[in-house]
């Protein structure tokens, strides 16, 4: 199975903010011009709940352990996190939580839009 998700529908970042986390500063929010129509929002929520069965653990998204597909996968699912009323299942939330734990690297949620 997979699942394709293009992020052009959102259009272009138009403004970064600049915060700190930690003792680092980050660029960590690009501002969204366009809203998220709710058809796309159905369909994101829809892909997210195929993603929860393909997910192993929260430490791997495959069996053979952490791979250059969790780099791949997480880093995509990272950026979801700025769409404000995304429902990330279970499995896929604690997945995303554990590498921006581990790699003290911060999801969007906070500044979603």
């Amino acid at each position: 199975s997979s699942i394709s998700i293009s992020s052009t529908t959102l259009g272009a970042p138009k403004q970064f903010v600049l915060t700190k986390h930690g003792d680092r500063q980050t660029h960590v929010h690009a501002s969204i011009t366009a809203r998220v129509p709710p058809f796309f929002s159905q369909e994101l929520n829809a892909a997210l709940l195929k993603l929860e069965d393909m997910i192993h653990c929260p430490q791997c998204v495959s069996e053979g352990g952490v791979s250059y597909d969790d780099i791949d996968t997480w880093s995509r699912l990272r950026s979801l996190t700025i769409i404000k009323g995304l429902n990330f299942p279970p499995k896929v939330r604690a997945y995303l939580d554990y590498f921006a734990e581990v790699g003290d690297v911060p999801l969007y949620d906070a500044m979603a839009c």
